[in-house]
């Protein structure tokens, strides 16, 4: 799964973060970990995560 990193100042940081599942016609997995069945069988699921952290 890629990251994107970018330094916002020397303690600080912003994030891109991306997950990509692909599922076949027996797929149980959506982006986030094992889910409903019925939701993910043969269907292709994302997230996109967008944040900060700061290092103390």
């Amino acid at each position: 799964m890629p990251r994107w990193t970018y330094s916002l100042s020397q303690k600080t940081s912003a994030y891109a973060d991306l997950h990509y599942t692909m599922n076949g016609k027996n797929g149980a997995v959506g982006a986030d970990g094992p889910g409903n069945p019925a939701y993910t069988n043969d269907a292709d699921t994302y997230r996109v995560l967008f944040g900060t952290y700061t290092d103390f």
